[in-house]
């Protein structure tokens, strides 16, 4: 596979119940629009919007189609790892170590070195230069581009003029002793935010 096309058939996927499918992805929507066309209540249509600010993403800039997150969590259930979610982190890097993969987690990188549009390695805090074939950023891509890659490919970015997309801040506390409070989450929007904070709904339970 060279590029996105390869994956497309056009002729397998020019009939009806393909098309209907992606009539249904309701492109033109977003997911604000949506819950607000179903919901009337104005602080029900907010706590639905949780499902996508908890992912750092607007329910009023996000395709209709994340309104599914809704569905698959109460469908499916939601699941976390015991341990908390370093616990992936962790195992992500056991697996990692055991396929022959290093880690330096003490090294500061700078910047991301470019030649002729393509990536050659890194640049750490105390001058040493890294090859690498390849370069993955878990950073922000906004700030990716300006603080690490910079340069006219950094510029070009800036100029586009982009806003970081963040929702809402996440804040764990942790207690020496179980609490008898059936709400594991509270979330509280901005005062610029389109409607006035709401209390999270206590979390579904079976029996």
């Amino acid at each position: 596979m060279e590029d996105l096309f390869d994956t497309i058939n056009i002729r397998a996927n020019m009939n009806p119940a393909t098309l209907r499918d992606v009539l249904s992805l309701r492109m033109g929507s977003s997911v604000a629009g949506i819950i607000r066309s179903k919901v009337k209540d104005k602080r029900l249509a907010q706590m639905l919007d949780h499902f996508t600010q908890y992912a750092g993403s607007s329910p009023y800039g996000s395709p209709a189609v994340l309104c599914a997150i809704a569905h698959m969590q109460a469908a499916d259930g939601v699941w976390y790892p015991m341990g908390g979610t370093r616990a992936v982190a962790e195992a992500l890097m056991k697996l990692a170590a055991e396929l022959g993969a290093a880690f330096k987690p003490a090294s500061d990188v700078t910047s991301v070195q470019i030649e002729d549009g393509a990536v050659k390695g890194l640049v750490l805090a105390n001058g040493d230069a890294a090859a690498y074939d390849s370069v993955i950023s878990n950073m922000d891509s906004i700030r990716t581009y300006r603080e690490l890659v910079g340069g006219e490919v950094g510029e070009h970015y800036a100029r586009k003029d982009f806003e970081p997309a963040c929702s809402g801040v996440v804040l764990y506390r942790m207690r020496r002793r179980p609490s008898s409070s059936p709400i594991h989450a509270s979330p509280a929007c901005a005062r610029l935010w389109p409607m006035r904070p709401v209390q999270a709904l206590p979390p579904r339970t079976k029996p």
